[in-house]
């Protein structure tokens, strides 16, 4: 009889003793510490279920004590020299776990540390089932267990601790006071005047103190310091320099350019446009609340946030970070690219906006956060419900500048050449058989069958039976012409939109020229009043997407549904335009063109219909989009007029005939009724069908051929259409003209609009062409799995999950940013990444305090930075007792300030001020690295970066960047030799202080270039070395050397 071996047995012979039950301490230990990260994270791969990968199994004591094909793991109780603890740092060569994951952190190799030598101290006394099994590695049971991770904990409501003495200031520090206990530190003092204003000036500018600032704070802050940096802080804030600086902050957030990258590196027109919404969004101090809203949906407000001054929607701007991912030159798989960039999009919002690394869910749920894969393509399925587009941001009032009065001048224009067209057609009959000079060139230009005047060019002389059989023949080819017509519209198409029907409601439509008339499109009927010259109004036109019926300096942009291209199809579209309309097809939202990214430029005012063949892209999505000049996401041009008008696509079959005009569409109305008898009958035929079609005209109730028909003769000057033949349309039209003059150019930024809203499938392991379930839409499923309502692409929906009291997110994590640009480290160090490979709160209590205080004062980003700026703990100086920086090398506990280097920008403006070349021109474009102006301003091109802002850290735009860089390399000391912006501005700088006349002694003009660019007055050794080197210097310009010698110090680009 065999006997079943015995969990306590193993155990026995495996640790050669007999197993002493761990006590209830080291039990606690190893549930909170050990067992966790054993299920997440290896359970899967080594499991008594089947699955022992190296023959090693960890889900219980006696398979992790027997160790697997590489030997034991480890000897209880002697950690040192462990296999396991060397696996974890990744010291085994080709043996790195987690697999797939990345190393864990030090704080977690302790703890194992600690369990080895401990004994490890393990419950798990026989293997698990396989339903425990699969139960402790699903990803509900692992999703629980990461939302305890304290980032995803709701903020507490901290109260600041109470603390004995005078030090601490405020409550913030209260908080930082509290932490010292039982450290025995000793806080640095506080900084001198000279270095707070410094520190003052470049954390809220980024540009330093003048000397007149510098000396009235030294003054004012020896009678009284609290008063004196309260007022430099409050005039900081107030200045505008103030948006301009913590702009540049927040552009490395969104990873802010002005080109897409890769070959060509075109530009994204007009991306200027956010990075001056943020200055003056940050300058108005608009609470970060309503500033992510606009980030993410600010286009769909029902309530933008309008500046009246400049006529802007400043909330459309927002989302135009969204337009800042690297794209690529004409790739072979568009779905590929639309992942590509779609991944980057997502990974810059939610590392931005949430903290959290959510582009790393991807391919699979993430490996150490709870944020599952369908969370990513939760985040996909809102993006690419959107299309990349230029947008017009003109505030509301501005687009309809004088809408309402240029269509009641319509209206009255319309009555007035309609009377004035009645009172002429009564003649038209006579004049057809007594023809002027105008009719007979128009009778003499009809030879084509498309042409109304044809039937009566064909029949003018004929009488009795000719004229009968003529009449017939015209008469069935119209018929034949009309069949054809019909057909071609009833025809199955693999897509057909004809607007005509009512297809215009499935378009995207976009823009201050769009919808005037109705959403679904307009009807036929409509005209554009010509802005100059001697004719009146341009075509009468059939039923279509219009952008010029009241200018064509409104916007249009227009796109069709997405459709799933079949084999050998082409599209065709019926078009005209002017102005340089691009028209394209769209491949999965990719929107630049190349080889098979084909466009057309539209500039002919006469119809025509265009096509592209579509085999190349069998298989893709697609949509057809037409725009104004302005309007294409990057391939816009800067034409201040242009307009189109669409009557019909269609995605054709293999083999199906092209389609065509036909000229039953002209011809049809005369072709209407009784048949005429004779030539005098023809001729009242086209009077009683002239006056028909313009009392339809008057009535504003025309059909497509009417207004075709009519339109023959407007255009054929056979009705009164100038300024000297109708002149009481005249004066409407003069009044018309004066305020469609007045219409403004559109103001345009990047941005996204809402395409055909569809959830969209999972790429199962990340792969592009393996789609698996559909995922709803929605925000992630730690907070709330809920499908978005929603027929749109559910960004505003997103928005506001976000901005859920239940989120803790977002104000932990903007808090942070704050925190770390002041203090130039976050109380999380990793301020991108508040998951688990990043670092933990050193003040967990302080951060919740501040970010539940912070949403309580209105999302006030200017309070929070004076609350801040106003504590002890900024003030302080960098030097502390060598004790304290023994007992806290790192500064964690604050207990100093940061030493730090300022940035690349700071380095560069602060050289500019100091020369007295800095030119504040706010807002406008960017200009090349030699202008004068603020760095801020210096154009950021993907393919050609500024060397100078490079070598000093400036981040590369390719994802969000919370912390910068501080390398040390020689590379930079170089830069500050021989640059020649550098030797510039100490040219500059040494010539100032040399030639200015209020300084009388060489004593004098070394202070001020002290003051200039170190903020304080040379000590009386720097004093002596300054003067010997102006006397012995024989170079040609010692001023200019000393000026540089003052730029190369450490403490010019550092602050203390």
């Amino acid at each position: 009889m065999r006997f079943p071996i015995q969990p306590w047995l193993i155990t026995f012979v495996l640790t050669g003793s007999l197993w002493s039950a761990p006590t209830p301490k080291e039990l606690e230990f190893f549930e909170k510490n050990i067992r966790p990260i054993l299920a997440e994270h290896c359970y899967e791969c080594h499991n008594s279920a089947g699955i022992e990968k190296g023959g090693l199994v960890l889900d219980w004591r006696g398979g992790m004590l027997e160790g697997g094909d590489s030997g034991k793991l480890f000897e209880a109780g002697q950690p040192k020299g462990s296999f396991l603890l060397r696996v974890l740092r990744h010291e085994v060569r080709e043996l790195k776990m987690p697999k797939g994951g990345g190393k864990f952190s030090a704080e977690v190799v302790k703890r194992f540390e600690e369990w080895i030598a401990m004994g490890a101290p393990d419950p798990r006394l026989k293997p698990p089932t396989k339903e425990e099994i699969t139960k402790a590695t699903s990803w509900q049971t692992t999703l629980e267990r990461r939302k305890q991770w304290w980032s995803f904990q709701p903020i507490q409501d901290a109260k600041p601790p109470r603390v004995e003495g005078d030090w601490a200031r405020g409550e913030v520090d209260a908080f930082v006071l509290a932490k010292w206990g039982g450290k025995n530190l000793a806080a640095a003092a506080d900084a001198s005047p000279e270095v707070l204003i410094r520190r003052l000036s470049f954390a809220l500018t980024g540009l330093p103190p003048t000397p007149e600032e510098s000396l009235a704070f030294t003054k004012a802050a020896i009678v009284n310091r609290k008063l004196a940096i309260e007022t430099a802080v409050d005039r900081l804030l107030a200045s505008p320099r103030f948006g301009e600086r913590w702009a540049r902050h927040w552009m490395d957030w969104v990873r802010y350019t002005e080109s897409l990258g890769s070959e060509g590196d075109p530009r994204i027109p007009h991306a200027t446009q956010y990075r001056n919404y943020l200055i003056r969004a940050l300058n108005a101090d608009v609470p970060y609340n309503q500033l992510l809203r606009e980030h993410i949906a600010g286009d769909l407000l029902e309530k933008p946030r309008v500046n009246a001054a400049l006529g802007l929607n400043e909330s459309a701007i927002g989302p135009a970070h969204f337009r800042f991912f690297r794209q690529g030159f004409a790739p072979t798989d568009a779905l590929d690219e639309l992942a590509r960039t779609t991944e980057d999009q997502i990974d810059v919002m939610s590392k931005a906006f949430l903290g959290l690394t959510v582009s790393c869910a991807r391919c699979h749920n993430h490996k150490f956060d709870a944020i599952s894969q369908k969370d990513y393509h939760a985040f996909y399925s809102i993006l690419t419900s959107t299309r990349p587009a230029t947008i017009n941001v003109d505030s509301p009032e501005r687009k309809t500048l004088h809408v309402a009065d240029m269509k009641k001048l319509k209206a009255e224009i319309r009555t007035a050449l309609a009377k004035q067209w009645l009172a002429e057609v009564d003649d038209f009959a006579k004049r057809l058989q007594q023809p002027d000079a105008p009719m007979r060139d128009a009778i003499n230009k009809a030879g084509g069958n498309n042409n109304p005047l044809h039937a009566w060019r064909q029949l003018q002389a004929a009488e009795g039976e000719a004229f009968q059989q003529g009449w017939a023949r015209l008469k069935a080819d119209m018929k034949a012409s009309f069949a054809r017509w019909q057909e071609q519209r009833t025809r199955k198409y693999a897509q057909h939109w004809d607007f005509r029907r009512g297809a215009a409601m499935a378009w995207v439509q976009n823009g201050s020229g769009m919808g005037h008339d109705q959403p679904a499109g307009s009807l036929a009927g409509q005209f554009r009043v010509l802005p100059k010259g001697d004719r009146l109004i341009g075509d009468i036109l059939p039923t279509g997407i219009y952008t010029h019926l009241l200018s064509d300096k409104h916007t249009g942009w227009l796109g069709s549904p997405r459709f799933r291209i079949g084999p050998n199809e082409t599209i065709w579209f019926r078009v005209r335009g002017g102005g340089n309309v691009m028209s394209r097809y769209v491949i999965q939202n990719y929107t630049r063109s190349g080889t098979v990214y084909p466009t057309a430029r539209i500039n002919n005012a006469n119809w025509q219909w265009r096509q592209w063949n579509l085999k190349y892209w069998e298989g893709d999505d697609a949509h057809l989009e037409i725009t104004t000049a302005g309007e294409q996401a990057t391939l816009a041009s800067g034409n201040a007029n242009s307009w189109f008008g669409v009557t019909e696509a269609m995605v054709l079959k293999p083999g199906q005939p092209a389609p065509r005009d036909e000229a039953a569409e002209i011809i049809l109305p005369l072709f209407t009724g009784a048949d005429p008898a004779d030539r005098a009958a023809l001729a009242a035929k086209y009077t009683a069908t002239l006056r028909d079609c313009i009392e339809s005209f008057r009535k504003n109730e025309m059909s497509d051929f009417k207004a075709n028909f009519l339109n023959h003769f407007v255009r054929a000057n056979l009705f009164a259409n100038t300024l000297a033949t109708a002149p009481d349309a005249a004066k409407l039209i003069a009044a018309y003209r004066k305020l469609e003059a007045a219409v403004p150019v559109p103001q345009r930024a990047p941005g996204l609009v809402e395409g055909d809203a569809r959830d969209m499938p999972l790429f199962v392991r990340g792969n592009h062409k393996q789609a698996g379930d559909v995922v709803p839409r929605r925000f992630l499923e730690a907070f709330d799995a809920k499908p978005f309502k929603t027929h749109h692409s559910g960004r505003r929906e997103l928005a506001e999950a976000m901005l859920q009291p239940d989120n803790p997110l977002v104000a932990r994590v903007i808090v942070n940013r704050v925190w770390h640009h002041l203090f130039g480290r976050g109380l999380v160090a990793t301020p991108d990444n508040f998951g688990k490979l990043g670092r933990q709160p050193t003040h967990p209590e302080l951060l919740d305090y501040l970010a539940t205080r912070f949403v309580k004062e209105g999302w006030s980003l200017k309070k929070l930075i004076r609350q801040l700026a106003l504590t002890r703990t900024f003030q302080l100086n960098a030097l502390a007792p060598p004790a304290a920086r023994e007992a806290d090398p790192e500064n964690n506990l604050l207990a100093r300030a940061h030493l730090r280097r300022l940035e690349a920008e700071a380095i560069r403006d602060a050289m500019l001020q100091a020369a007295g070349a800095l030119e504040h021109r706010p807002h406008g474009g960017s200009d090349d690295f030699n202008t004068n102006r603020r760095s801020l301003y210096v154009r950021v091109i993907r393919n050609n970066l500024d060397p100078f802002l490079t070598v000093f850290d400036q981040p590369v735009p390719a994802s969000t960047v919370g912390r910068r860089d501080e390398t040390n390399v020689p590379a930079q000391s170089l830069t500050m030799m021989n640059s020649p912006f550098v030797i510039t501005q100490a040219t500059r700088l040494g010539q100032r202080v040399r030639d200015d006349t209020a300084l009388k002694t060489p004593v004098e003009k070394i202070n001020k270039l002290f003051q200039l660019t170190l903020n304080r007055p040379p000590s009386a050794g720097e004093l002596t070395r300054a003067q010997n080197f102006i006397k012995t210097n024989n170079g040609q310009d010692p001023w200019r050397d000393l000026a540089q010698a003052m730029f190369n110090l450490k403490e010019f680009i550092y602050l203390r």
